[in-house]
């Protein structure tokens, strides 16, 4: 009598746990190449379905999951498809049915398997007979499929838990979803395999493949996250051709890949590569720079005057990174000047050379025929040669030093023919010369040459 008691006080418990418990949930699911997307009352964010390649077919495998319920020894789920006159009647799932029942259980894989091995997923299952599956698990992979005129197919499940006594302690109410035909993209070619940043090109490409719908999500995509959507879309009327326009002031450097997707996150993808003809600049220039002095009262007081028109300047700029929002470098500076006067009694003159390297950044406009660029940098300012000279051949002894000096400027360039360009810009110089800091401005005109 006591026993009678305990075993029913446990049936009790068990159905109240299973009542609390037990969240049965399917997920989307399809099978083979153009086959359905499963739809019910409970959406799930994650994925649980996976693929096995055929040859040219594609079977896809859904899971139904359901919440672990305590003292479950095991669960039995009754699967069913409904006809077209409305009756339910079981399911059997072949690849269930007739796979080796002696293989052992592993986790699930979208790798390509063996042809001996029918089933991808190889699961803790038994069937039962009349669509009537036994497993241990909290899942069950099954392989399910739309009709075949691609309308919905319906389908419902029920599961049953049996209890640490191996009776039946719970079943749940028969619990339906739909399986839609769904599509799996192919893309075969690409208009455009290669996109020059450096040439004057238009964002239309198009692919052509299979399954490329109006529905279809075309993208740009790279493997650091970053993605491009086309401003435009248009496929052909047998779904194997789509033309694409996207905004070509969104390209960068990289190797991108076009990804179709299709509802069910069915996607493809074909490679795209975005670069620079070379991938680095190397110019020089050489051009006429007269300088300014503006906050120096020295070489006004000596010399009567504040501008230096003999000047010339010569640049070497190396930009080893371009992208699409301009490109990045170095340069070295080297600039020449003299000045002179002449009084009652003497004369005198001096040479001042200059040098820098400049960080260096150019931006792209009219097409990369213009460009613009700013620098900024530091290095030497030479003093050299600073002399009296008197009648009768008399001369002072010559001066010679170096001072500290920072610069900083920009510039327009316009590439007039190939690599042959012309330059206008101006530089801002300051010297630190003890005493007599020397700030200057120095227009200059040059042409130069991509090398």
């Amino acid at each position: 009598m006591e026993t009678k008691i305990y075993n029913l006080k446990t049936q009790i418990l068990t159905i109240l746990i299973m009542l609390l418990l037990i969240k049965p949930a399917v997920s989307q699911q399809t099978e083979q190449q153009e086959t359905g997307k499963t739809t019910t009352q409970t959406e799930e964010t994650e994925k649980n379905y996976f693929s096995q390649q055929d040859g040219e077919n594609t079977t896809l495998f859904q899971t139904i999951k359901w919440a672990s319920a305590t003292y479950a020894k095991w669960y039995e789920i009754l699967i069913e498809i409904q006809t077209e006159n409305g009756q339910w009647l079981p399911f059997e799932d072949p690849y269930i049915t007739t796979r080796d029942k002696t293989a052992e259980p592993t986790e699930p894989t979208e790798q390509p398997l063996q042809t001996q091995q029918p089933l991808p997923y190889v699961q803790n299952v038994e069937y039962l007979g009349e669509g009537l599956y036994k497993t241990t698990e909290t899942q069950l992979v099954l392989c399910l499929s739309a009709k075949e005129d691609g309308s919905a197919q319906k389908y419902r499940y029920t599961i049953t838990l049996f209890n640490l006594l191996e009776q039946a302690a719970f079943t749940t109410q028969p619990m339906e979803f739909e399986v839609k035909k769904a599509f799996i993209p192919q893309l075969e070619s690409i208009s455009k395999e290669i996109i020059y940043l450096d040439t004057v090109y238009d964002g239309n490409i198009t692919v052509r493949g299979e399954n490329l719908k109006d529905i279809t999500q075309f993208s740009l995509k790279t493997r650091f996250g970053s993605e491009i959507l086309p401003l435009e879309v248009k496929t052909s009327d047998n779904e194997t051709r789509a033309d694409l326009v996207f905004d070509v002031e969104l390209f960068d450097v990289g190797n991108w890949h076009l990804v179709a997707e299709n509802p069910g996150e069915f996607a493809a993808e074909i490679p795209l590569e975005i670069k620079f003809m070379k991938w680095y600049d190397l110019n020089i220039s050489v051009g006429y720079a007269p300088q300014i002095v503006v906050a120096d009262g020295t070489i006004k007081k000596y010399f009567g005057k504040s501008f230096i028109p003999l000047g010339v300047d010569a640049k070497l700029t190396f930009i080893p990174i371009k992208r699409r929002f301009g490109y990045f470098g170095f340069a070295i500076d080297a600039r020449a000047s003299r000045i002179s006067a002449s009084y009652e009694g003497y004369d005198l003159a001096t040479q001042f050379f200059q040098g820098t390297l400049l960080a260096v950044y150019k931006l792209p406009l009219l097409n990369k025929k213009l460009f613009l660029e700013a620098r900024a940098g530091g290095g030497v300012t030479i003093v050299q040669g600073l002399q009296f000279s008197f009648p009768h051949d008399l001369k002072s002894e010559p001066f010679n030093s170096a001072y500290a000096a920072v610069q900083a400027g920009s510039s327009f360039s316009y590439n007039i023919w190939k690599g042959l360009y012309a330059e206008a810009g101006v530089d801002v110089i300051m010297s630190f010369i003890p005493d007599m800091p020397v700030l200057q401005v120095v227009p200059q005109v040059a042409v130069g040459w991509s090398l």
